[in-house]
This record gives structure tokens, C-alpha cells and sequence, in this order.
């Protein structure tokens, strides 16, 4: 259940989920990225030998509004000249949440306008505030997933729609529910991936086959000086009007 927009600002005034690296997901991911053997041609590896999903660079997805929608970058030298509006954050944190209540709107205006790309950064180290769920981790899965098999335009939606319905601390999210609310965002559960082409989204959620990557991004984020969640960078300007539900909307849009 949401607070109002007031409660919020408060909260987000106060503070954001913090941690100091991300959460082991080996116990809770299962076969992880061994549970089928990706097309290994087709795809890229981190240095700890990691498949990167599909759309990611560096541990984000970037969105950007070109003349056919809404679509993922691969190479964020063809944004040219257009700034990028970078956001980290964890499917569990309830700033998050608080966050995306309150701002969406205006990152929706940003990237519809043309004005601006997002950045988009998953970081899954909140798993043990799902009492076993795992549900940062594998909300993360679910997010590389829908990237992977192409469907940039629903990534959006779909994450806003797990924000909306984050689980309560210390209860986590069916697969079951995951995907119902991926399908309502536009995602087809039973499209193939691209790293891992015998898999479909359903199914890579399943065996969490991004798991062992989904948990570098966290580590690399507090390595380079994040420190909580969320955070929203300009490019390298950090917005420290965060928890001012009226000064945020206007911050971002004076960086660019």
C-alpha cells in the first residue's frame, strides 16, 4: 500500500536503502547462469565470466525515444549529444518505490520528450529482506530477461510496474505474479531469449540464468562511490534534491 505523495517526500528526505556490496545470490538462484548453455557466439561475458543480457552496457539499460518508440541502447555512442538520466536502484528498496511514486512522471516526460535518455541500473543486494525470496535478485532476473529477448519498449513499464507492487519487507513475489505483471506492461512471457535461444522469458525467470550477473552491478556501483538507493546522476552531476518531491522535477531538466 502506497503512502501519500506528502509521507513520501518525508521519507525520501530521510533516507534510502544502503548497503556495502551486493548479496550472494548462489543460494537462492539455483543453477543460476549454468542452468542451460547460452549461445556462446552471440553473447558477451563478464571478467568473472557472467553472460550480459542483451541490451545491457555496463550494468544498465539505457532507453531512449527514437521515430519507432521506445527502445534499448547497445551503443551509447549513438546518443550522440543527448543527456542520460541515470537512476540505481532495487526492485526491494522501499525508497525506491517511494521514489518512482513520486518521479516517474517525469522520467516518462524526460525520455517521450526526446530531452533525455535513462539509465537504468538494477542492483539486487536487498535479497535477505525477502526472508528466502530472493526477490531483488530475481526481479533483476526478470528485468535482464525482458531485455535480452528484445523487448525494450515493455522494460520500462514493467519495472514501473514492480515498483507499484513491491512486496512489503520481509515477504517476497510468486514468479506466478512477476510475469502477470510483465504481461500487463506489454511483455510476451514466451518469447525466446537471445543468449540463451531454447529459453523463453518465463523460463529464464525460472532458472534465474542471470543471477551470477545481476549481482555485479551492485558491487561495481558501491566500488565507484554510490552509497545508497536510489540514486540519480546527470551524467556525472549526482541530483541532491532527491527527497524534495517539488525541487526534483525541476533539478534534473537544469542539468541537462
Amino acid at each position: 500500500m502506497f503512502l501519500t505523495s506528502g509521507l513520501l517526500a518525508l521519507g525520501l528526505a530521510l533516507t534510502g536503502c544502503a548497503g556495502a556490496g551486493a548479496s550472494d545470490p548462489a543460494g537462492a538462484s539455483g543453477a543460476g547462469g549454468d542452468a542451460v548453455t547460452a549461445a556462446a557466439s552471440e553473447v558477451s561475458r563478464t571478467d568473472s565470466g557472467a553472460v550480459i543480457p542483451s541490451g545491457y552496457v555496463d550494468g544498465a539499460v539505457t532507453l531512449v525515444r527514437g521515430t519507432d518508440g521506445v527502445g534499448l541502447v547497445t551503443d551509447t555512442a549513438a546518443l550522440g549529444d543527448t543527456p542520460v538520466v541515470s537512476e540505481w536502484f532495487d526492485l526491494h528498496c522501499p525508497y525506491c518505490a517511494m521514489f518512482a511514486d513520486l518521479h516517474g512522471s517525469t522520467f516518462e516526460g524526460l525520455l517521450d520528450s526526446g530531452d533525455a535518455a535513462l539509465g537504468l541500473y538494477p542492483m539486487a543486494f536487498l535479497d535477505d529482506h525477502s526472508a528466502g525470496d530472493a526477490y531483488s535478485t530475481r526481479g533483476a532476473v526478470l528485468l535482464a530477461a525482458i531485455a535480452d529477448s528484445g523487448q525494450g519498449a515493455a522494460w520500462w513499464p514493467t519495472l514501473q510496474g514492480l515498483m507499484g507492487a513491491q512486496p512489503e519487507s520481509g515477504t517476497g513475489m510468486s514468479d506466478a505474479r512477476m510475469l502477470e505483471i510483465a504481461t500487463e506492461a506489454g511483455v510476451d512471457t514466451t518469447a525466446a531469449l537471445s543468449s540463451f535461444p531454447d529459453l523463453t522469458v518465463e523460463q529464464a525467470l525460472a532458472q534465474k540464468v542471470f543471477a551470477d550477473y545481476v549481482a555485479e552491478p551492485a558491487q561495481a556501483a558501491f566500488h565507484s562511490g554510490i552509497e545508497q538507493v536510489p540514486t540519480v546522476k546527470v551524467g556525472g552531476a549526482e541530483v541532491t534534491s532527491i527527497g524534495d518531491a517539488t525541487a526534483f522535477d525541476a533539478e534534473p531538466h537544469a542539468l541537462l
